[in-house]
């Protein structure tokens, strides 16, 4: 779940070699034998897919693999790296694998529990590799519940958000549906994640206006500063990345640029409304600020 560069505001500093980073790892020699060890521990196997040709696959094994916190997560996998061009081949095919990195989570029966579509710098990286151990922990019992009583809201909600943490947008959606039955107005906060991870999907997908919809939902009904902070960064991210009315190879009409100023003029009061939240952490007033001094220098590019 790679998230807009607006929105992480990666800054590539290579630091280490690739095998000094890889070599904090403890990678398996084989997908077969990452397997096979899977099925004794019980552990999630970590595939990271990668070319080396390829530069996102070189910073995510140096950049994101080089940190020691995010060696630390990776180890709590049994992890395997697979080259796509030589053996992992067949086995990207196998699982529909065609963007350079991709690191898929699996159980032992080869059952996708998540996905990293893309590089992510390290602290993604944590956050998401952290979430899916979570997810796995947590399905059997938010199955139990669900099974015991359609009913249950935490159940519901939590399956819904696992579900979109995996790419699984039909059963997510469907269990959103349910939690919005039950409770219309998020009074209870429960159905957050399911927006967001629901967002962040479509958002992976270059889908931005039902991303901005789920994540507008996220922003405006939960109560949490955090929640709604990333709820309205990642709207900012999303319009940093909708194509803005103009023909590239023609400087803009009058009627254009207005509607490019309209457009620079949404993001600015979503960073605005960001940084009026109570309480809001440094590194996402850190980011509203370098968002806020990009959208003036755009618009007064477009007329001050």
């Amino acid at each position: 779940m790679q998230k807009n560069s607006m929105r992480t505001l990666v800054a590539l500093a290579i630091v280490a070699s690739a095998a000094t980073a890889l070599g904090q790892i403890k990678w398996m020699p084989s997908f077969q034998a990452a397997l096979d060890h899977a099925k004794e521990t019980n552990r999630l196997v970590m595939v990271e897919f990668y070319a080396t040709w390829d530069k996102n696959s070189q910073n995510l094994d140096t950049a994101t693999f080089g940190d020691k916190a995010a060696q630390g997560v990776a180890n709590k996998f049994v992890p395997v790296r697979v080259n796509v061009d030589k053996e992992g081949k067949d086995l990207a095919g196998k699982f529909h694998v065609t963007n350079y990195p991709t690191v898929l989570f699996m159980d032992k029966s080869q059952k996708v529990d998540g996905i990293i579509d893309g590089f992510e710098d390290a602290t993604e990286f944590i956050k998401h590799g952290n979430s899916f151990l979570q997810d796995y922990a947590d399905e059997p019992a938010a199955e139990k519940k669900y099974k015991a009583n359609p009913k249950n809201l935490d159940a519901v909600a939590r399956l819904g958000a696992i579900y979109a943490d995996r790419y699984q947008i039909a059963p997510a959606l469907n269990k959103l549906a349910e939690a919005e039955r039950l409770d219309p107005n998020n009074a209870s906060g429960k159905l957050t994640d399911m927006y967001s991870n629901i967002g962040d999907y479509y958002q992976n997908a270059s889908q931005y206006e039902p991303a901005v919809k789920y994540f507008k939902k996220e922003a405006e009904t939960s109560k949490l500063t955090d929640k709604r902070a990333y709820g309205y960064l990642s709207i900012v991210a999303c319009y940093f990345s909708m194509d803005v009315p103009s023909d590239p190879n023609q400087a803009p009409t009058p009627e254009e640029v207005k509607k490019i100023r309209e457009h620079f003029k949404v993001l600015r009061d979503y960073v605005k409304t960001t940084l009026a939240l109570p309480n809001l952490k440094k590194e996402d007033r850190d980011i509203a600020d370098q968002d806020l001094n990009q959208i003036e220098t755009l618009l007064q590019a477009t007329g001050g």
